[in-house]
């Protein structure tokens, strides 16, 4: 029988609520773990119950690195939804193609990526957009501000599949690659040994990671 998944940022949200959960430094914003988890809560009501989402339905991501990656990441997770970023450098056919081989249900794009985006919905690659950018008809704060918390988050094990992430294709055509729950879990569980991460009850304040998204 699997081990059951558990939510990490809703425990850190409950156990250091003040705590800094992340830093992005480029955009100067800021979150806690008990407001980063609100946000997440907030994003997964908005994308369960105005954009239909479901358990294994993909999510496609094509931004350049920001904290909005991690918030659609755990959202994806409260929903069972599969996350599936996209390297923002490939070309309108390369994208198609993968978004035609994984037909994720919605593509998430800042604005930088926003014509791309929007290439790829009229090439019918997929239905529906949603943007990090605040030059849009509905700012996506404003979206999360306004959605009603999810609270029924979906109970997943450790085989669950929690990321897609397409290959290079070097050698043919780029497949998707699975990488679940259990698989996340022991990587940070072997990074933090071979890093010496003290455990977070020993930790004065936090561990720092800086992690390159794309």
């Amino acid at each position: 029988m699997s081990a059951r998944h558990f939510d990490w940022l809703m425990h850190h949200a409950g156990a250091r609520p003040t705590h800094a959960a992340l830093v992005d430094l480029e955009s100067g914003r800021r979150s806690t773990y008990a407001s980063l988890n609100e946000r997440v809560a907030r994003l997964a009501g908005h994308l369960r119950h105005e954009r239909r989402i479901r358990k294994s339905d993909r999510i496609a991501v094509l931004a350049h690195n920001c904290s909005q990656h991690f918030e659609l990441m755990f959202a994806c997770a409260r929903l069972g939804a599969i996350y599936l970023p996209l390297n923002w450098r490939l070309t309108i056919p390369e994208l198609a193609y993968i978004l035609r081989d994984a037909e994720p249900s919605l593509l998430a794009i800042d604005e930088d990526c926003a014509d791309k985006g929007q290439q790829l919905q009229r090439e019918g690659c997929v239905a529906q957009l949603l943007s990090f950018g605040s030059q849009t008809p509905v700012a996506y704060d404003q979206i999360i501000e306004s959605a009603e918390p999810l609270l029924d988050a979906e109970r997943l094990s450790h085989d669950d599949v929690q990321m897609l992430m397409y290959t290079s294709g070097t050698t043919g055509f780029p497949k998707g690659a699975i990488i679940t729950f259990g698989m996340t879990f022991w990587n940070a569980v072997n990074v933090g040994i071979l890093l010496r991460f003290p455990p977070i009850h020993a930790c004065s304040r936090s561990c720092r990671c800086f992690i390159p998204v794309d």
